[in-house]
């Protein structure tokens, strides 16, 4: 089956109608390198649209069925093999003699969602892990990934996020142990030359919390204890160093700082 807009290699759709309801027993088929299968349900009296299953096709390849802010969004993902997914959804269809629905004001918010994914190497924003995975959910225009888990060369991370659709307001709870490296492509040129001030030997563990709201920096707030071993400031061999780090208003803080060296230590509040 091949359109301007969607092909697959096979399709197979088992339907049932029974007024108001149409049950759809089996939604399959292989497309885009992978596989789709679905069932669910329409209530044609409510609206009320249901949907269970799996994919693991390729999503990058249904890029043009999505609005400019989604594409933008997915192009931040790369996979060298598409995630598996499991999910849940409904949602709440418009009035059928609508010509002008409201999708977003009116047919968004109806919408709910638990699923899941695992994926292999990938990489966000150009920066590669070995695997990722979590738990997804979409209720009263609220996301979340409650656990999400990435793993890395040099160890695991382990993020708690959510996020208000309304108002982009989002939240992460992080623990991880991650070479600091490896942020570079995620960084402002200002951020990138403050880092490259330090040259880490050991991943650096970081516990703590980044709030703030899309497309607003100056909103962005960090509260995080860091812990490191053998490293270098400007070039200054340091064995050990233990802090709060903090970011707000565009400003850094570091308190109950903690540094070891080969000939002494400093304590600072």
């Amino acid at each position: 089956i091949s359109g301007e807009t969607f092909e697959a290699e096979s399709l197979e759709i088992v339907a049932d109608w029974k007024s108001p309801s149409l049950q759809f027993n089996k939604l399959s088929g292989t497309l885009y390198d992978g596989a789709v299968d679905l069932r669910g349900s329409l209530e044609v009296d409510t609206r009320k649209v249901e949907l269970s299953g799996n994919f693991d096709f390729d999503v990058h390849r249904i890029n043009h069925l999505l609005t400019p802010k989604g594409q933008r969004w997915l192009s931040s993902y790369q996979f060298e093999k598409p995630p598996a997914v499991q999910v849940k959804a409904s949602v709440t269809l418009p009035k059928w003699d609508d010509p002008d629905p409201d999708w977003r004001g009116q047919v968004k918010p109806s919408m709910s969602l638990a699923g899941n994914f695992n994926v292999g190497k990938a990489a966000f924003r150009n920066v590669p892990v070995q695997a990722a995975s979590s738990s997804i959910l979409f209720t009263n225009m609220t996301w979340r990934l409650p656990d999400l888990h990435v793993i890395r060369p040099e160890g695991e991370i382990f993020l708690n996020y959510r996020c208000d659709a309304n108002t982009q307001d989002y939240h992460w709870k992080i623990k991880t142990l991650v070479n600091y490296d490896a942020l570079y492509p995620l960084l402002s040129a200002g951020q990138t030359k403050g880092l490259k001030l330090f040259e880490f030997d050991q991943p650096v563990r970081t516990d703590g919390d980044i709030w703030g709201r899309w497309h607003s920096p100056e909103l962005t707030r960090l509260k995080a204890q860091i812990a490191t071993t053998n490293f270098t400031f400007r070039g200054v061999p340091i064995k050990s160093l233990q802090t709060e780090l903090g970011y707000v208003n565009g400003l850094v803080t570091a308190q109950k700082i903690a540094v070891d060296r080969e000939e002494g230590s400093l304590r600072a509040e």
